[in-house]
């Protein structure tokens, strides 16, 4: 979602900014409610008015911003202002964009003092999900030969614990997890990380103190190092730039920035998947029904009609409908994860569910004037070496992007 501060709106758009949902709180505003605020139904992504909400942390966030908004639109002391409200008992104003930078000054925080991490620290059973086919995979890669590496903005001390849940026997450091990586990078400043040369340093693991690599030889213990950019973790890992496939949850640092920076092959990692791609198989007979009708002629007849299916579509999916569409229109997340993205997977573990030497082939795209050429495309992902896993994995859980050949490893 975007968030107009001007206007107090969460916006769900497309590539260029055609607003496809907008909600005020948690009211739909639609017809001539909406262009009454938008008269051209675009907003433009313009950094002084527009905030992007596209990490999963964004997702409390966003539901902040709209559980507060419904609440100042109903306090019965209120009054709605230009930009906001006026609190009839102090005549105070409360613009949409302070409601905004407040809820951010008070995540930050959380950030900054550490409260998160330490309250998750403290409840790792109830809130970090441990997968038995992680250690299974890494082991599987690293046996064929292949390196594997972990790359994280976290700190160490918060990569520890992490880790040590996930694959260690101990949220002690003894360095267990390591074992399963070739390399470990921490503090890594991403989108930074892939455009600014930062200085690359040693970890001592007991300590959590940094030392320049330049500055004499690594400390005792397990090698794992803080900063640095993609071109020190390629020649540390001994490869070449398209050797390396990155796997990552955050579409701009993650994807966006390495894609344009480098060259890394990416696989965007979307939790939202799992339900999306279930409720996607529910409502597919809708989405055919709907583009019947925005084909016919009389479709200024069949407008109704074409509203009540987006809605029945958006609605199977959750009160702002897919983060990938709203009804046959492609979103702006939908939109990038197609631009940018090699591969799109609701989890890293799914990888398991194939062969190392697994080949994805994406369908043929084709352009409007080509369909005389090219009548027909499959769309299923396909593989010259399938070696897949007996799971219970669906096996189309990893998706390729665009028409070229992957491999994932």
């Amino acid at each position: 979602m975007w968030y107009d501060k001007e206007l107090g709106n969460l916006l769900k758009v497309d590539q260029f900014g055609k607003i496809l949902i907008c909600c005020h709180g948690f009211n739909l505003l639609q017809g001539e409610e909406l262009r009454t605020l938008y008269p051209t139904k675009i907003q433009r992504k313009d950094p002084s008015r527009i905030c992007v909400m596209n990490t999963l942390f964004n997702l409390a966030e966003t539901h902040l911003i709209a559980s507060l908004t419904h609440f100042m639109d109903n306090r019965l002391d209120r009054s709605i202002a230009p930009g906001g409200w006026t609190i009839a008992q102090t005549n105070t104003f409360v613009s949409y964009k302070q409601l905004f930078e407040d809820i951010r000054e008070a995540i930050e925080n959380l950030h900054e003092e550490k409260i998160l991490k330490v309250e998750t620290i403290n409840n790792l059973q109830n809130l970090v999900i441990k997968d038995t086919r992680l250690p299974a995979m890494l082991k599987r890669i690293r046996e064929s030969g292949r390196k594997t590496f972990l790359l994280t903005n976290s700190d160490w001390w918060y990569t520890n614990h992490i880790m040590s849940f996930l694959l260690g026997t101990s949220t002690n450091f003894h360095g267990d997890w390591l074992s399963y990586f070739d390399l470990c990078v921490v503090d890594a400043r991403k989108p930074s990380f892939f455009d600014k040369q930062t200085n690359l340093n040693y970890v001592h693991t007991q300590t959590g103190c940094k030392t320049s690599v330049h500055g004499g030889g690594p400390p005792p213990g397990p090698l794992v190092y803080s900063g640095g950019n993609h071109q020190a973790v390629t020649r540390l890992l001994g490869a070449e730039g398209p050797d390396v496939i990155y796997c990552g949850d955050h579409l701009h640092a993650d994807v966006v920035k390495c894609r344009k920076l480098c060259e890394w092959r990416t696989m965007l990692i979307v939790p939202e998947l799992k339900q999306e791609v279930g409720v996607s198989r529910e409502v597919s007979t809708l989405l055919l029904e709907l583009k019947e009708l925005e084909g016919r002629n009389d479709r200024t007849t069949n407008k109704n009609k074409i509203w009540e299916n987006i809605k029945r579509i958006d609605q199977s999916f959750g009160h702002t409908g897919s983060i990938f569409r709203a009804g046959t229109q492609l979103s702006y997340f939908g939109s990038q994860v197609l631009v940018w993205s090699d591969l799109y997977s609701g989890s890293v573990n799914n990888l398991y569910s194939y062969g190392l030497s697994h080949r994805f082939h994406g369908p043929l795209i084709t352009l409007p004037h080509e369909m005389i050429s090219f009548p027909s495309s499959s769309s299923s992902s396909s593989s010259t070496s399938s070696n897949l896993q007996d799971t219970n994995m669906d096996k189309t859980s990893v998706f390729l992007v665009g028409s070229a050949e992957s491999d994932i490893m």
